[in-house]
């Protein structure tokens, strides 16, 4: 690595060429990658302070996310849970649509079938439904609490309602990941900002920031 004199020394074609690999060593190879980074990070807050919990994962799509944390957390997960629709986003309202006009009815779909089939060597608990369905929503409270929890449901709706279930059950200091944070907003507010301390309020839970991970995402301690 240059230091900052031999930086300064460089011909001005030279230094472009480094900032250039820079910028590619530097950028997302990945998709997910902020999911891995942020399962990476907490591996050791886990280990060190002895949390143990299952793994919750509300918006699975392919599975590839908690393929992923069975890969970095296997010394402090005791189950590992995947919840969706497996046929994709389920409807929302025009005012959601406002909020993420990227999206349309039926996008992220992968059958139960096929996740099942490409996890089958760690053989999660996959629930099938929506999250604002109270049925589902209770046959998740029913599984083992979580310390880790990651929701990536892209419909603001269906985060409240995972963050209802989540905060719930979560175990106390267990950490929460909101993939879509920076995203669901309005012309004045993040809008998950307000939902997520009312939540935390209405199930007597605080809440202590964690980490942010680029470019839309924001991790939580709950206790």
């Amino acid at each position: 690595m240059l230091s900052h004199t031999d930086n300064e020394r460089l011909a001005p074609e030279v230094e472009l060429q480094y900032i250039d690999t820079l910028i590619d060593d530097l950028d997302h190879k990945h998709r997910i990658q902020r999911k891995i980074q942020f399962l990476l990070d907490i591996r050791g807050y886990l280990k060190v302070n002895h949390i143990l919990g299952a793994y919750h994962e509300y918006g699975l799509y392919n599975g590839h996310t908690l393929y992923s944390a069975h890969r970095i957390l296997q010394d402090t997960i005791t189950e590992y849970c995947g919840f969706d629709t497996f046929t994709g986003e389920p409807h929302f309202t025009p005012q959601e649509s406002q909020y993420s006009p990227y999206l349309s009815q039926g996008d992220y779909a992968c059958s139960l079938t096929q996740v099942s089939s490409s996890l089958a060597h760690i053989n999660p608990t996959l629930v099938k439904g929506d999250f604002r369905d109270p049925k589902v929503s209770q046959e998740i409270s029913l599984l083992p609490q979580p310390s880790v929890v990651i929701i990536d449901c892209n419909i603001l709706s269906s985060v409240q309602s995972a963050l209802v279930t989540a905060i719930s059950n979560i175990i106390p200091f267990g950490i929460l990941f909101i993939d879509d944070f920076f995203t669901l907003r309005d012309s004045e507010s993040f809008l998950l900002e307000d939902i997520l301390l009312d939540v935390s309020r209405s199930c007597s839970r605080s809440l202590s920031p964690f980490m942010t991970y680029p470019p839309f995402s924001k991790a939580f301690i709950i206790h």
